[in-house]
């Protein structure tokens, strides 16, 4: 559109936004499109409408799609090492960890062992590792096995971790998420709607 039809598609996306909180309007980085969420495919019908009517913006909608949610429904454990080969250096990660279902608990949250011999060894692990399997983890909850939809309700403790000596960083990020994946198809997977 032209900078004066973007001017006022934003300016119309802005008051409808303060009028109505449960309108989330988010811009998709590799499009450049702007994806409007909300209530259902009347709500978001009636928010086209007043667009078109009251703020006089041309636009178009798309097939509405559904953002499902997969949610564990059995405990599961898993003791795996991922280990790559590149070049003449080897990277390994050992985890073990369980996934538990926690109903009614929204995002999934991802937590270290407190046991004795756990927090022993955790202590001997750099405080940014300890952050990039975390955060590796949660990336591999992001993508659940069913479609690829989030994965809530769930909780997954971590029992140990074994970075082996000269792991890159994203080698160890790849590992723990790979592991994830591998826990994920192990238990049972249901799709809930939003």
């Amino acid at each position: 559109p032209s900078l004066a039809a973007q001017k006022q598609f934003d300016y119309a996306l802005e008051c409808l936004s303060r009028e109505d909180p449960s309108l989330r309007i988010t811009q998709e980085a590799d499009t450049g499109q702007t994806v409007l969420g909300g209530m259902g495919e009347l709500h978001l019908e009636i928010t086209l409408d007043r667009l078109k009517t009251q703020y006089k913006v041309d636009t178009d909608m798309g097939k509405l799609q559904v953002a499902y949610r997969e949610i564990a429904t059995s405990v599961c454990s898993i003791d795996e090492k991922f280990e790559r080969k590149l070049g003449d250096k080897t990277h390994t990660i050992h985890l073990n960890m369980t996934l538990a279902v926690q109903e009614g608990l929204g995002s999934s949250v991802v937590e270290w062992s407190k046991d004795k011999e756990s927090v022993e060894q955790f202590a001997t692990i750099k405080p940014q590792l300890k952050r990039a399997v975390e955060q590796a983890i949660n990336s591999g909850l992001q993508s659940g096995p069913v479609l690829g939809y989030p994965v809530l309700d769930s909780r997954i403790t971590i029992h140990s971790v074994q970075i082996g000596r000269g792991c890159s960083m994203p080698m160890l990020t790849a590992g723990a998420m790979n592991i994830t994946k591998s826990l994920l198809k192990q238990t049972d997977i249901r799709l809930a709607e939003p």
